[in-house]
């Protein structure tokens, strides 16, 4: 027995899988601590991608931390960085990990993005911009 039986033999459970085609879905009252099995199970059932938006970074981090822990198709989305001095050099890994996550959602990979209010509100790019401007380098003959 795994935590996915234990879990379709309760009601709530089943009443939530009964409306995933009618997104989106909101679900109030689990303990932190089963969230993320939560989100697992639901989007390991439905076979399809998820979006999981908190109200900060640092929650969003957090979360994809354990989801990490059931897939590795967990994507996290981090808000942008703001620099308001002049410097040299900039390390630029949000910017590389945003990009990752907006190419993944665009070839339509099965994921499971977390993220936050303010990290969805701050621009990236048109779809078709991104596109665009990609490059595929294949490794091989």
């Amino acid at each position: 027995m795994n935590f996915s039986d234990i879990l379709n033999k309760y009601p709530p459970y089943a009443r939530i899988c009964e409306n995933l085609n009618n997104t989106p879905i909101s679900v109030s009252g689990v303990v932190e601590s089963a969230q993320s099995q939560l989100i697992f199970a639901l989007a390991n059932k439905n076979n399809s991608s998820a979006v999981v938006v908190t109200y900060s970074d640092m929650e969003a981090r957090a979360m994809y931390s354990d989801l990490s822990f059931y897939t590795d198709n967990a994507v996290y989305f981090p808000s942008k960085e703001y620099v308001f001095y002049n410097i040299e050099t900039s390390a630029r890994s949000n910017e590389n990990i945003r990009l990752a996550a907006v190419d993944k959602l665009i070839n339509n990979e099965n994921c499971i993005l977390v993220t936050s209010v303010d990290a969805l509100l701050q621009y990236t790019a048109d779809k078709t911009v991104f596109e665009e401007f990609v490059i595929e380098f294949r490794l091989g003959k």
